[in-house]
């Protein structure tokens, strides 16, 4: 029994710190041969709760564009995680059940048997953090950390104060320890041009806000992709028709909107515009005012997704954001998006 000690110490650790309570209790004290009969117990449902793999459903309004700018950042913020989808809001309405743990979506679902969190498509550190918080408490990830530190300190606790609540305590430091967010770098296979070969002097726009509604402005962000071929208007009808349909799903920030509509709808070639007004106008009420206007015409569901990774870093960066919002000049915009890139 010796050789559970040696060879497992964090769960003879966790086993022997355990089983004080019930020891005092008692008035007897365990040798090893017992604490080792426990910890065998003991860890073998921890291996099986480490091995469970959690998944996640993602759903989108139309299945593309937001939820693929969440889908990226998910992924590499947590590797564990399956993630399936995304699909659309009328798919899911379909389902009876989910067979995933949770469902993660853009838009605001019904609950079916599932928990549904509503994510900013673009989501920072801290909208992250929580994230991760609510998961591990619904036991959908498990945290991923050196057992040797849980170990060490819990030594040093238990020998300078009293503990009195062991499980509060180490779930507390599983998730000091462990809950960090990593940097986005997680790309899918296949060329994936950088946001820069997408938003340039060919695609970024300036305009007055003054006379201009949300349909006008998407109309007009939209304009270069018409004009080179890249999508139909059948493609900017689909966006200004999603509005209506999924309501200003696609503020996507504070005074940022994303338009995007699925491929079929008239999408040539991938590419992306944007139009910076000089003011925020309402998106269909004054709950949800935009001013940059970005549009994503996908042509399939891989190739955006490297530009989405950035355009998702710049818009979470508090200084660069409001670069874009004061930006004035089509050379402003693209050193905003210059510099991200050089950290890449």
């Amino acid at each position: 029994m010796k050789a559970i000690e040696e060879n497992y110490p964090d769960i003879y650790t966790y086993t022997e710190l355990s089983i004080r309570p019930f020891e005092k209790l008692n008035n007897y004290p365990l040798n090893e041969n017992e604490l080792s009969l426990i910890a065998i117990y003991f860890g073998s449902q921890m291996y099986q709760d480490e091995s469970h793999l959690g998944s996640a459903l993602l759903v989108c309004s139309t299945g593309l564009g937001t939820s693929r700018m969440l889908k990226v950042q998910l992924e590499s913020a947590f590797k564990g995680l399956k993630f399936v989808g995304p699909i659309t809001k009328r798919n899911y309405n379909s389902l009876t059940q989910i067979s995933e743990s949770v469902v993660l979506s853009t838009i605001p679902l019904d609950k079916k048997n599932r928990e549904v969190l509503v994510l900013h498509p673009i989501m920072n550190d801290r909208e992250i953090n929580e994230l991760t918080k609510q998961l591990a408490v619904q036991g959908i990830v498990m945290p991923t950390l050196s057992p040797n530190k849980i170990s060490a300190l819990l030594d040093v606790i238990s020998d300078n104060a009293k503990i009195i609540n062991q499980t509060g305590l180490i779930t507390g430091i599983k998730e000091v320890l462990s809950f960090s967010v990593k940097p986005y770098s997680k790309y899918e296979r296949g060329y994936q041009p950088l946001l820069s070969e997408l938003i340039n002097k060919n695609t970024i726009q300036f305009a007055t806000a003054s006379h201009l509604d949300w349909q006008q402005a998407i109309a007009l962000a939209t304009l270069p992709l018409l004009s080179s071929g890249n999508v139909e208007q059948s493609y900017i009808d689909a966006m200004i028709r999603n509005v209506y349909s999924n309501g200003p799903y696609i503020n996507i920030g504070d005074r940022i909107a994303f338009a995007h509509a699925r491929p079929e709808e008239g999408v040539n070639k991938l590419g992306m515009a944007l139009l910076c007004l000089d003011e925020p106008i309402e998106l269909l009420d004054n709950q949800h005012r935009i001013q940059l206007i970005f549009v994503l015409a996908a042509s399939n569901d891989r190739s955006h997704l490297k530009a989405l990774a950035e355009l998702a870093s710049m818009l979470g960066d508090k200084n660069r954001l409001k670069q874009l919002l004061d930006a004035r000049k089509v050379s402003e915009v693209e050193s905003v998006i210059a510099e991200g890139e050089k950290q890449l």
